[in-house]
């Protein structure tokens, strides 16, 4: 599950007082939405900068982040800065009365660790370091990937994947669940995918208890062992023969 948290260094708090206080109009991206979720602000003075921490994400999805800032008078200037495994920067200027703009950052993976930060502070109306600035909503769109090896669709690379392609090993057609590369058919380069994803994992030392190859289908480091060792074979016949 996805978790959040908010810290401020240096001050910042709920701005509902009615002298800063926004009721509208709002841009058209936030239509529907009761002014109740949109006047009231966080909002970061002078120098502070708050953070909010996502955690628990899911580490094959990208999300993006829209951003809404207004007050009826004083911080011009809001700056959003999102990272995860890269890093975008996008603000809102004019924040006083403001009824048309958003501000938006897309495509954003977690990362390694399976976060997102968000810093937000204010700025002056130049983009210099200073003033406050004024945060009423964020929006985030999580865009689920699809997961290498993941054959029986819960997000989860394990072996209730490796006996889902056992299930359908050999099977031909549209719409198989351990088709991992799509190409219509179940077969060992499906194995190999759901093999290399479990690898990143944690080092596989075998297959495991349970888990077995279909009939007459040796592993593919077994596959390679075996045309090694014919290749060896045939050279040593080959050498008895010139010796003969």
């Amino acid at each position: 599950k996805t978790s959040w948290n908010l810290g401020a260094s240096g001050g910042g708090g709920v701005a509902s007082y009615a002298a800063n206080s926004y009721h509208g109009p709002f841009p058209a991206q936030l239509a529907g939405l009761p002014d109740s979720a949109l006047s009231d602000a966080w909002y970061a003075n002078g120098t502070t900068v708050c953070t909010i921490n996502l955690s628990n994400l899911d580490a094959h999805a990208t999300y993006d982040f829209l951003f809404y800032g207004a007050a009826s008078a004083g911080p011009q200037y809001s700056l959003f800065t999102v990272t995860g495994s890269t890093s975008q920067q996008t603000h809102i200027s004019p924040i006083v009365n403001n009824s048309s703009q958003v501000a938006t950052v897309t495509g954003i993976m977690a990362d390694a660790l399976g976060n997102i930060n968000i810093n937000f502070e204010g700025r002056n109306a130049d983009g210099s370091i200073g003033a406050g600035g004024f945060l009423n909503y964020m929006q985030i769109t999580e865009h689920l990937l699809p997961v290498p090896g993941d054959f029986n669709g819960d997000r989860i690379v394990d072996s209730a994947d490796y006996a889902m392609w056992q299930k359908e090993y050999g099977q031909t057609g549209s719409g198989l669940s351990a088709d991992a590369n799509g190409d219509g058919v179940v077969d060992m380069q499906d194995y190999v995918i759901w093999r290399k994803a479990m690898n990143s994992i944690a080092p596989v030392q075998g297959l495991g208890t349970g888990l077995s190859i279909p009939p007459s289908v040796p592993e593919p480091a077994a596959c390679v062992l075996a045309i090694i060792g014919a290749i060896g074979m045939r050279g040593v016949m080959a050498r008895r023969r010139r010796v003969c």
